[in-house]
C-alpha cells in the first residue's frame, strides 16, 4: 500500500522540489528544447472583444499554482484569460521567443525565480512596475517587506513575489528520542556534528538530502561564516576573496558532514534522489530530511511520519549568525505585454490575500503578509521568512552561480582548496 501511495505522490513532490531547487539557486533554464506552450488550442472560442491576458504559471499537480490559475479564469469573465503550463526546462526559450514573434503574441504573466531576474533585465524584456506599485501602495503593504529586495534592481521593481522558498528539516522524532538526541533551531555546527555522530551509532542516516541540492549545505556555512553582517554582505558583493580563511573554514565544514558519512547512502549521498530521499525516511531509515518549506507538506503526507517536527535548515556554522538560504519566487510582466492595464488588474488578483490563502491551504509558503498564519503547519514552514538572506555570492556572475549551484560543493570534497582557487580567479575577473 505505501508502495503504490509513494509512486503516486512523488511526481507531486518532485515538482515541488524542483520549484524550490529553481527559487534557491537561481539557475539558469535550459534553452536547448523546443519549448512547449501547454496550450495550444487555448485560443478556439476566445471572444475578439475581449482583451486577452495569458499566464504561463500552472504546473499539473502543484495545488497552490492549480487553485491561483482557476481562481483568475474565474474572476475576469470580461477578459480573455488563457492558460498556459509553465515550462520548467524553457521558460527563458519560451518567453524570447514570443518576443522575436514581433508582437503577435506575448506571455503577459510568469514566474521566475528572483535570482533570474536580472538576465531578463540585462535583455530589456521586462516591465517596469514601480509606478503601478506607488499607485497603489496597499499592494505593495500586502507583501513582506523583506522580500521586495529580491525583485528590485537598481532602485526599480519589476517583480510582485508571490512564493516564499527556503529549506527546512524535518525531524522523525520518535527516531530523535530513540537515540537520545534533541534538535533545534539554534544548533551551532559542533552541536550539531555530536547529534550526527549519537544518530549514526544508534543505526541511523543522521540527514537526508538530494544529491542535486547537496548545494544548500554549503552555502549555509557560508553566510553564517563571518562575525557580522556587514561582513557576509561584503562577501556576497565580491568583496571578500574566496580565499579567505573563513570561507575555507565554511567549505570544510560541508565536506565534513559528508565525508564523515553523515548524510543518507553515506558515499553516495551527493548521487541520492529525490525517491531514495523519501523512501529513507518513509521507512525510518534517516532521522532528519531537508527539502523546501512548500515540499514539506507532501512530503509528511507521502512518507506518513505523524510524530516529527519542521525546523529551519541547521547553520553549519559555529558564528553567533542565523541566516537562512532563501529566495521568492516572482511573478514577472514582460515587456512585450500586449494588454498592460488589464495584465496589471490581473496581476494584483493573483497577489491578492484571497488568491494568496487559497495558496497557503494548498501548502505554499506565500509572501503576502496578510494571510492567516494560525494553522499550525503554516505556522511551521513559515516561521523563519524574517531570516531568510536573498543575497548570495551567485548573483555576482552566471559563472560562480553555475559553480557553486552544481560542482564547486563536490568537487571541494575531492579537490580542497583548488576550487577556492577557481572561485577566486573567476571573482578577480569581475574587478
Amino acid at each position: 500500500m505505501f508502495k503504490k501511495k509513494l509512486q503516486k505522490m512523488l511526481g507531486v513532490v518532485l515538482a515541488v522540489t524542483m520549484m524550490g531547487t529553481l527559487a534557491l539557486t537561481g539557475c539558469k533554464n535550459s534553452d536547448g528544447n523546443d519549448a512547449g506552450d501547454g496550450g495550444s488550442d487555448a485560443n478556439a472560442g476566445q471572444d475578439a472583444s475581449k482583451p486577452t491576458v495569458t499566464l504561463m504559471i500552472d504546473i499539473t499537480g502543484f495545488a497552490p499554482l492549480n487553485a491561483a490559475t482557476q481562481m483568475t479564469l474565474s474572476k475576469f469573465p470580461e477578459y480573455n484569460i488563457v492558460s498556459k503550463q509553465w515550462p520548467a526546462e524553457d521558460l527563458t526559450k519560451t518567453i524570447k521567443t514570443t518576443f522575436a514573434s514581433g508582437g503577435n503574441e506575448s506571455i503577459d504573466i510568469a514566474f521566475v525565480a528572483c535570482r533570474q531576474l536580472q538576465n531578463y533585465k540585462d535583455a530589456d524584456m521586462l516591465l517596469d512596475l514601480t509606478s503601478y506599485l506607488e499607485a497603489d501602495p496597499e499592494w505593495k503593504a500586502s507583501m513582506s517587506e523583506s522580500m521586495w529586495e529580491a525583485a528590485t534592481i537598481d532602485g526599480k521593481i519589476y517583480a510582485v513575489p508571490w512564493q516564499a522558498a527556503y529549506p527546512v528539516m524535518i525531524c522523525n522524532n520518535d527516531i530523535l528520542k530513540e537515540a537520545g538526541v534533541t534538535m533545534s533551531d539554534d544548533m551551532s555546527y559542533d552541536e550539531l556534528v555530536a547529534a550526527a555522530k549519537k544518530l549514526k551509532e544508534a543505526g541511523y542516516a543522521p540527514f537526508g538530502i538530494e544529491g542535486g541540492v547537496a548545494s544548500w549545505v554549503l552555502k549555509q556555512a557560508y553566510l553564517n561564516a563571518f562575525d557580522t553582517e556587514e561582513e557576509v554582505i561584503a562577501f556576497c558583493n565580491g568583496e571578500i576573496p574566496f580565499t579567505d580563511p573563513r570561507v575555507k573554514a565554511a567549505f570544510d565544514k560541508a565536506a565534513e558532514v559528508f565525508t564523515e558519512n553523515y548524510f543518507y547512502l553515506d558515499e553516495g549521498a551527493l548521487a541520492a534522489t529525490t525517491d531514495e530521499i523519501t523512501s529513507g525516511f518513509a521507512n525510518e531509515k534517516i532521522a532528519c530530511i531537508f527539502s523546501t518549506n512548500s515540499a514539506a507538506k507532501n512530503i509528511i503526507e507521502t512518507t506518513g511520519i505523524e510524530n516529527y517536527t519542521i525546523m529551519g535548515m541547521p547553520t553549519f556554522s559555529n558564528t553567533g549568525l542565523h541566516n537562512l538560504l532563501g529566495a521568492p519566487d516572482v511573478y514577472f510582466v514582460p515587456a512585450n505585454v500586449q494588454n498592460e492595464e488589464e495584465t496589471i488588474e490581473v496581476l494584483k488578483y493573483l497577489t491578492s490575500t484571497e488568491v494568496m490563502q487559497a495558496m497557503v491551504d494548498g501548502g505554499a509558503v506565500v509572501a503576502n503578509a496578510n494571510v492567516d498564519t494560525s494553522d499550525e503547519f503554516y505556522a511551521m514552514v513559515s516561521k523563519d521568512l524574517d531570516r531568510v538572506h536573498v543575497l548570495d555570492p551567485v548573483h555576482l556572475s552566471d559563472e560562480i552561480a553555475d559553480y557553486l549551484n552544481v560542482s564547486a560543493h563536490s568537487e571541494y570534497i575531492y579537490n580542497g582548496e583548488a576550487v577556492l582557487e577557481k572561485l577566486e580567479g573567476m571573482r578577480q575577473k569581475l574587478q
